[in-house]
C-alpha cells in the first residue's frame, strides 16, 4: 500500500495578491508564496521541520491569528495522491 501524503494550504487574500502557506507531510516543508493578482507567483520562503507536530502547531496558530484579525482563511483541498 502506498504511503499516505498529507498537504495543508491556507490562502490569505490581500488587496493586490494572495499569500499562500503550504505544508507538505512528504518532505516536512512549509512554503510561503505570494500570488499577485493578474501576475505570477513568487516564493517568499521555505523551511523544513523534522517534527510534523510543529507544522500542525504553526497552522493552528496561524488560523487563530487570522481569525482575530477578521480573516477567515480558505483551506485548500489536497492534491490527488501520487503513486509512490
Amino acid at each position: 500500500m502506498p504511503d499516505i501524503i498529507e498537504r495543508h494550504e491556507i490562502r490569505v487574500p490581500l488587496d493586490d495578491s494572495t499569500i499562500v502557506f503550504v505544508a507538505d507531510s512528504e518532505d516536512g516543508r512549509l512554503c510561503i508564496r505570494q500570488e499577485r493578482t493578474g501576475g505570477k507567483a513568487s516564493d517568499v520562503c521555505s523551511i523544513a521541520l523534522a517534527n510534523p507536530q510543529e507544522l500542525k502547531g504553526f497552522f493552528q496558530g496561524l488560523r487563530k491569528m487570522l481569525e482575530v484579525l477578521g480573516h477567515v482563511p480558505s483551506v485548500g483541498s489536497p492534491p490527488p495522491a501520487s503513486g509512490r
